[in-house]
């Protein structure tokens, strides 16, 4: 439980040899000191009992550091469950507006009071929000640091391009500003990253003491959902109609091509993992007359951390040899692309991401696929593949990645439609099954 006493503070000394008589604040093991705007000497205090002494005025003073002393007491004792999640620069802060308290201090008195002890009133949305996306970046964490730099900006946009203080992001300012966003066309997900990327500051701000936990506006504030998107998977007779596409080796598309198959045959890898793929990776590597015969793919999910490891297809393996994995050193890509985990190299990452979605859905076409295949289409249509053939949801979970069941059944959630319908068609269309009936 926090504490409070009188104390003389002896580390600040004056030229005429005099101490600022202060009230000690003790919380979670800190301690910190607030003035009563009193200095004295040594000889003027009695630590033993915590009296004045030889002052002109003693009794009045004291009787106001005693006042002082009162409401701080006063508002641990009521305060009691709040305080325990405050840092003690909010304890600080808000015993001093207390003490400020008084029937002659007016309510802007107490107003402008706050606003020079409250910490956060220094920190400001943008520049703040500059100091949280550097340390994204260091960590590199670049795609992140980019989302939420543009949910930031987006804000200070609403603001007519001014920095905000954070005092001023109130549950009043986030409800205005979904109005706003509404108002611009923006959908359910666009608003909730922008909410997201306000509510990683404010977040941030409270873990580092410079915003009040009571003044929290995400307590009483919803996010929008995130509207489902509807999830677009292919049929793996699409998938292998693609591999069995005769290809001239020196083209792009047949890299494409190469791509696409891998990311189905290893669990719809995501494009973002296949591009970082080394050759060290391979585990368990079987070789025969400089042809890979077996091995097992192992390698942390960018996205999750998640570790797979991952038993090679024959498909796998034929198409690691045709890059000629058996010649490269253990640190070579295993495919002709390189990353860098730098702000430059996401954005090359994009790029390349851009046109090899592009190739893909070239790829559709070929086979006469007309709805656009992508990156993530495969992951889904890897997932679909597993569910039709009646895996078991835990497991699908498992080479997806999923830390549980529950967001296994919601990302399958928009497959079951198609699924149901299958069954349906079958069910009468069979002569046998009528029949039977």
């Amino acid at each position: 439980m926090a504490t409070v006493k009188l104390k003389l503070n002896t580390s600040y000394k004056s030229s005429d040899e005099k101490f600022p008589l202060c009230i000690l604040v003790n919380h979670l093991s800190k301690q910190t000191y607030i003035r009563t705007g009193l200095t004295i000497k040594k000889n003027n205090w009695n630590q033993a009992d915590k009296s004045l002494k030889g002052l002109k005025n003693s009794k009045r003073e004291q009787a106001k550091v005693i006042g002082m002393l009162s409401k701080a007491t006063d508002y641990i004792l009521y305060n009691e469950v709040e305080i325990k999640s405050m840092t003690i620069t909010e304890l600080k802060a808000n015993i001093e507006i207390e003490i400020k308290r008084n029937e002659n201090t007016s309510k802007k008195e107490i107003d402008n009071f706050k606003s020079k002890s409250d910490p956060s009133k220094a920190l400001f949305l943008g520049s703040y929000s500059d100091q949280i996306a550097e340390r994204l970046r260091i960590s590199g964490s670049h795609a992140y640091a980019a989302n939420f730099v543009l949910g930031i900006k987006g804000v200070i946009k609403f603001n007519e391009g001014k920095d905000i203080p954070l005092t001023d992001i109130t549950i009043t300012f986030l409800r205005n500003y979904e109005a706003y966003c509404k108002g611009r066309g923006n959908k359910k997900n666009t608003i909730g990253t922008y909410m997201r990327a306000i509510r990683v500051v404010i977040n941030s701000a409270i873990d580092e003491g410079h915003f009040s936990l009571e003044a929290y506006p995400f307590r009483r504030y919803n996010i929008p959902r995130d509207t489902k998107t509807k999830k677009r998977a292919i049929d793996k007779s699409i998938i292998d109609k693609i591999e069995n596409l005769d290809l001239d080796k020196t083209t792009q598309l047949w890299n494409a091509k190469n791509y696409l198959v891998f990311m189905f045959h290893n669990y719809g890898m995501n494009f973002k993992d296949l591009i970082q793929l080394k050759k060290h990776q391979i585990a368990e590597a079987q070789y025969k007359m400089g042809q890979l015969i077996s091995g097992r793919l192992e390698y942390s999910r960018s996205k999750t951390g998640k570790l797979f490891s991952i038993k090679l297809t024959s498909s796998s393996i034929e198409i690691l040899n045709t890059y000629g994995i058996y010649f490269k050193q253990k640190n070579d890509s295993l495919f002709p692309m390189n990353y860098e985990n730098t702000e430059r190299g996401h954005i090359l990452y994009r790029e390349i991401r851009n046109r090899i979605n592009k190739r893909f859905a070239e790829l559709g076409f070929m086979v006469g696929h007309t709805e656009r295949i992508t990156t993530y289409v495969i992951r889904h249509s890897f997932a679909t593949a597993l569910k039709k053939n009646g895996v078991a949801t835990n497991v699908i979970g498992e080479t997806l990645g999923h830390s549980d069941v529950k967001t296994t059944e919601t990302y399958l959630e928009s497959f079951e439609r198609k699924v149901l319908d299958d069954a349906n068609d079958l069910l009468f269309s069979n002569p046998q099954i009528k029949k039977a009936n």
